[in-house]
């Protein structure tokens, strides 16, 4: 008995769309698309250098033929004091001016301090976006693409927080328990004045957040938010927004991306907290779970709840809450306003039934 293949079937709607669209391209010769300029890549960054991180030793790339010498412009590094000054060193005499690095684990941080203070200008990129062309793969390849993509000015700057935020003294020892076997908070501060002073907002207003998630939050996040042009990007560097991929004119998938950003785990914890509110944030969770399910009920009041975070602490104003009955009732008016458009597309009229 044979066996018969079995094709994929996709939806009729998606068919007719993509003929209709085939259609009126073979009938209008074609549409034209912008296109980038060809040619050679520039070099803007001549005096670049890359570092591969390791957790016993680092190596170290710089332009060929920089500072004059004929030497190899790879060298191999320790991790320890003394060897993080002498690749300062060795930077500043091949001329170097700007270093760009790979933020594997914490080993990143000693070296990216000491070449701060000598005034290099460093860009930690992250890891997973940096890939390395197919072949074999080394410590020695994997510096030197790093200086090549620097050089070209293919690299971005992962986000990092200013380091003027401080803190007041946070107990190290284990809190004492309270009556009813609850444990009393570590935190030896008021953290809704200070988050106040920093922020210029009471974040204790939205509901969801409180001291361990703010505290979490304003550590990861800072208070300066400038460097995400509007709230989108900022949900975006969280990945709590959709990462859309479409092909083929077809969308492929829609769903967030796989991040371990603490500061996102901080608005999912704030998210889920909410669920039995009765205000708006506890309402739009109650809709979205009943549409989707907990999980993504918990990414989208998360986006909502960054979103919120972004516009006080940009802004400085205030979060003026609502009820869920407003909630719902705007819901409401969304919903009959939707069916009216839907009814008036098909020639009918909505009307409100005789009471």
């Amino acid at each position: 008995m044979k066996k018969q293949s079995v094709q994929p079937s996709f939806s009729n709607k998606s068919n007719k769309k993509s003929n209709k669209n085939r259609k009126k391209l073979v009938a209008t010769g074609g549409r034209a698309v912008e296109a980038r300029a060809s040619g050679e890549l520039n070099r803007f960054n001549q005096h670049a250098a890359g570092v591969d991180i390791g957790g016993d030793r680092h190596y170290v790339a710089v332009p060929p033929g920089s500072g004059g010498s004929s030497e190899s412009s790879v060298r191999e590094f320790g991790v320890f004091t003394k060897d993080l000054y002498s690749i300062a060193e060795w930077l500043r005499e091949c001329g170097v001016e700007t270093v760009a690095m790979e933020s594997t684990g914490v080993y990143w941080v000693p070296l990216f301090e000491v070449l701060e203070e000598r005034g290099f200008k460093v860009k930690l990129v992250d890891a997973r976006k940096v890939r390395n062309v197919s072949g074999r793969k080394s410590d020695v390849l994997d510096c030197q693409w790093l200086q090549q993509l620097e050089s070209y000015g293919l690299l971005q700057a992962a986000y990092r927080p200013s380091d003027e935020i401080s803190l007041p003294h946070v107990t190290e020892e284990a809190p004492p328990m309270l009556a009813g076997g609850e444990k009393q908070s570590r935190v030896s501060f008021n953290v809704r004045e200070h988050a106040y002073k920093l922020t210029g907002t009471d974040l204790f207003r939205i509901r969801g957040l409180n001291s361990e998630t703010v505290l979490r939050i304003v550590s990861e996040v800072g208070v300066d938010v400038s460097a995400f042009p509007t709230e989108k990007h900022f949900a975006s560097w969280l990945c709590l927004s959709p990462n859309r991929r479409v092909s083929g004119g077809r969308e492929l998938s829609s769903g967030t991306r796989a991040s371990s950003n603490r500061a996102a785990a901080a608005f999912r914890q704030a998210a889920v907290s909410v669920e039995r509110s009765r205000n708006e944030l506890g309402a739009f969770y109650r809709r979205k779970r009943a549409q989707k399910g907990p999980a993504s009920a918990a990414t989208a009041t998360a986006h909502k709840i960054a979103r919120l975070y972004y516009s006080l602490v940009k802004n400085g104003s205030e979060y003026n809450e609502q009820g869920a009955v407003a909630y719902e009732e705007r819901e409401k008016e969304r919903t009959v306003s939707a069916l009216r458009k839907r009814a008036k597309a098909y020639g009918y009229d909505l009307v409100a039934p005789l009471v």
